[in-house]
């Protein structure tokens, strides 16, 4: 799948590539069309567009939210995805945008610094069965 070299709307991104996008735009906070960029710091969102046009919010999850995406998940299940690697949510995940309803992004700040970002944010998300 190969990265966008521009900044476009979802809309105008071509089928089969993949972006980065703010946090709280991927929460759908943001009012207007999201914006993907071609490269994203840490506290971005990963988004795939894929062939047949459904897409894809990437991040990280533990073990447990990560088999829940996997097996599928009921509107009552609650699930939090990470822009990033973060204590026990090592684990890439990835589910469809349309099927992820999501609260406000929380900041987080890694106890030290060094080779871990700055922040990251995490998406406290409900999902509902993968359509």
């Amino acid at each position: 799948m190969p990265l966008l070299d521009s900044d476009d709307t979802l809309a105008e991104v071509p089928a089969g590539s993949f972006g980065f996008t703010d946090p709280f735009v991927a929460a759908g906070m943001l009012p207007g069309p999201m914006r993907l960029e071609p490269r994203g710091p840490t506290e971005s969102f990963e988004v795939h567009k894929l062939q047949n046009g459904g897409v894809l919010l990437v991040g990280y999850a533990g073990p447990e939210s990560q088999n829940r995406l996997r097996v599928g998940l009921d509107g009552s299940d609650q699930v939090t995805i990470y822009s990033d690697k973060w204590t026990g949510a090592t684990l890439p995940v990835a589910y469809p945008l349309a099927a992820v309803q999501c609260g406000d992004p929380r900041a987080l700040y890694p106890a030290t610094t060094g080779y871990k970002p700055e922040f990251i944010y995490a998406l406290d998300c409900q999902a509902r069965k993968k359509p």
